[in-house]
Formats: C-alpha cells, structure tokens, sequence
C-alpha cells in the first residue's frame, strides 16, 4: 500500500498540488507509525495531538529560522560586525528554541503514552519512513 501510494503521489509534480501531496503523504506517515506503533484507538487520541504539536512548534521555529537565514544573506554585504554578532545571537537563540521543542527533550509526554520501547520504535519508523519515500522518489525520477 505505501509503495503504491508513494508512486501516485511521486507522479504528480506539479507545484499547486503540493499541499494535497504533503497531506497524502501525512496521511501514509500516520497509518505507517500507528501500524508500526500497533497503537490502540485510546493511544492513537492521546499520542497524535502531543506528537503533532511538537511537529507544528518546530515547523514555526524552523520557518522564522529560514526567514531570519533570508534577511542576513540580504544584508550581508553592507552588514557591520556588531549587526553580525547581533545577527549570530538570534540564530543560536532559536536553535535553542527549537531544540527545546524536540520530540527527545518531550519524551516523557509521548512515554507516559505509548512506552518507552515504542518511543525507540517511532525513532526507528520515523527513519524507515523517510527511507521509503526518499526511494520511491529516487525510483520515480528513473522511471521520468
């Protein structure tokens, strides 16, 4: 089912249905963990909502991220040492930031839920499942 479902979604390229492919994609992840997790229905309500929290905290703090990446690359060349200094503070600060809203420094949460065994599984299935795809994306670029 993954490997066919990849394959669609690999198959269409096109830009404005990037966010139908994302979601596809979502939907394949969180049927991927929760076969992988064997998570029942009452752990499935408990661990998603932690888990995507976490996903959403980062996915902010990595845009403001690249936005601030963005501007220091457009004042670059007329910028100060004192600006660059001021502009190497604010990076560390949010990948501080965002290492705080890591799914390790939370663990407990999503251990209180689902084991401490199934939280190195869902390590394991997050990696296997970016394997999957990355090689069904590799696969379909052959086949183009």
């Amino acid at each position: 089912m993954l490997l066919i479902s990849t394959t669609a979604i690999a198959q269409r390229g096109d830009r404005s249905n990037r966010e139908e492919r994302e979601n596809r994609i979502e939907t394949l992840f969180i049927a991927y963990v929760t076969d992988k997790l064997e998570l029942t229905t009452d752990e499935a309500a408990k661990f998603w909502p932690i888990y995507n929290e976490i996903k959403q905290e980062r996915r902010a703090l990595e845009k403001k991220k690249r936005a601030l990446i963005n501007e220091i690359d457009d004042n670059m060349q007329a910028m100060s040492d004192q600006q660059a200094q001021s502009y190497v503070n604010k990076v560390i600060a949010l990948e501080k930031e965002i290492n705080l809203k890591s799914f390790e420094n939370r663990s407990k949460e999503i251990i209180a839920v689902i084991g401490a065994k199934r939280f190195l599984l869902l390590k394991k299935s997050e990696v296997e499942f970016r394997r999957k795809m990355i090689s069904e994306f590799k696969k379909k670029r052959r086949r183009d």
